[in-house]
């Protein structure tokens, strides 16, 4: 339900006119009143991740974020490459 309840804030934000949003905003309110989450855990924005691959690229020379940092635990890069990952991945869906 409560999954439920963050795609449907998700597609109100939106603002989508082709698309139900299937939440109201009296419904927002009172999930509001009562401190809901909508964000399951505070993740960066697509952008903060993209400067985060530029300053990479600033200091590397290129945006081959090891994957290694995943498996090593690698506190500074370990997100990084997770996200570049996911990019590399959503790409080649596309094609």
């Amino acid at each position: 339900w409560v999954m439920n309840q963050r795609a449907a804030y998700a597609r109100f934000k939106e603002g989508n006119p082709t698309r139900s949003p299937g939440i109201s905003t009296d419904r927002i309110e009172t999930l509001n009143s009562i401190g809901f989450e909508w964000r399951l855990r505070e993740r960066p924005e697509w952008d903060e991740r993209y400067d985060e691959v530029v300053a990479f690229k600033q200091t590397h020379g290129n945006t081959l974020v090891p994957m290694t940092a995943i498996a090593e635990g690698n506190d500074e890069y370990c997100m990084l490459a997770r996200w570049v990952n996911t990019q590399r991945v959503q790409y080649r869906l596309l094609q």
